[in-house]
C-alpha cells in the first residue's frame, strides 16, 4: 500500500485546497492529512479564521481523505513515522524552507524513504486572496474589523494596510499565496 502525506492550517478551504487532496490521493493508496493546531497556524502564518475542530471536520467529510492528523509542530514527525508514508506532497516554496530540510533528514534517518512531491497551486486562488477581497470590501463600507495574528490590529488589502487603532495606511505586499 502506496501512503501519501500532504499537511497545512486548511483555513478558508476553496477550489485549491481540493485540487490539492484530490492530486495527493492519486498519487498513492492512503491519503494522510496534517492539520496544523490554531497555536501553530498562527505561529506559521496568521490567527485561523476557522478553528481547528470545523477545519478537521471539512477535511474528514472528503472522500478522498482517509485519515487527517493534528500536528501542533513542524518539528513533529509522528504520523510520517506512524504510517510509514512513501510520498510527501508540498506546495512550492515550502520545499526549501529550513524546518523541512531539517524534517527530511530526521525521516531519512528513521530509516524512511519518502518521495518528495511538489504540486502547483490552483491559480487565481489562496486563502490570502480570499482574505484580501473581504478585507477590501469591509474597507470600502467601513466595517473593517480583520485582525492579523502577528501584525496586530491591522488590516491588509491589495498591497496596503491600515491600522485600525489610528489612521496611519502604508504601502507594501500581503504574504504569499495559499494552495
Amino acid at each position: 500500500m502506496r501512503v501519501v502525506y500532504v499537511g497545512g492550517n486548511w483555513d478558508l478551504f476553496h477550489v485549491g485546497h481540493l485540487n490539492l487532496l484530490k492530486y495527493a490521493a492519486s498519487l498513492g493508496d492512503f491519503l494522510v492529512v496534517g492539520i496544523n493546531t490554531d497555536e501553530l497556524t498562527e505561529r506559521d502564518k496568521r490567527r485561523p479564521i476557522i478553528p481547528l475542530e470545523q477545519r478537521k471536520a471539512i477535511l474528514e467529510a472528503i472522500d478522498c481523505v482517509d485519515f487527517v492528523g493534528v500536528r501542533a509542530s513542524f518539528s513533529d514527525n509522528y504520523w510520517y513515522e506512524y504510517f510509514k508514508v512513501d510520498v510527501w506532497v508540498v506546495p512550492p516554496g515550502v520545499w526549501s524552507r529550513e524546518r523541512n530540510v531539517i524534517r527530511r533528514k530526521a525521516l531519512k534517518e528513521a530509516g524512511l524513504d519518502i518521495q518528495y512531491v511538489v504540486q502547483p497551486r490552483t491559480p487565481g486562488i489562496s486563502s490570502t486572496k480570499i482574505r484580501e477581497v473581504c478585507c477590501e470590501e469591509s474597507l470600502r463600507l467601513g466595517t473593517c474589523r480583520f485582525v492579523t495574528g502577528r501584525v496586530g490590529r491591522v488590516c491588509q488589502g491589495e498591497g496596503r494596510a491600515v491600522d485600525l487603532r489610528g489612521d496611519s495606511v502604508r504601502r507594501g505586499g500581503s504574504d504569499e499565496g495559499g494552495f
